[in-house]
């Protein structure tokens, strides 16, 4: 499997509405922390993705106030970050 591939095409489907919150973790968050070793991504990469897999964890479909206090950010401000993200890495 390429992941690098499966990982990019995840995060555009992310930012195009295909998946919610629950479909992004299964499909790039779980795939990333399980699947992903050492030597399937430069180090390069895995500094990228490993950016978005930690922004992820502090991230809820609709996070309370108090967890907002401590960084939290929704689903939706996750996609509108991680657009932001692509678009500044494809200039």
């Amino acid at each position: 499997m390429n992941h690098k591939k499966y990982l990019s095409d995840t995060l555009q489907e992310a930012v195009d509405g295909k998946l919610d919150y629950n479909q992004f973790e299964d499909n790039f968050y779980a795939c990333y922390i399980t699947k992903v070793s050492d030597e399937d991504l430069s180090e390069q990469d895995h500094d990228y993705f490993t950016e978005i897999q930690e922004k992820f964890e502090y991230t809820g479909v609709e996070p309370p106030k108090e967890d907002r206090e401590h960084g939290y950010i929704s689903y939706k401000e996750f996609v509108d970050w991680l657009k932001n993200k692509l678009e500044n890495v494809s200039k």
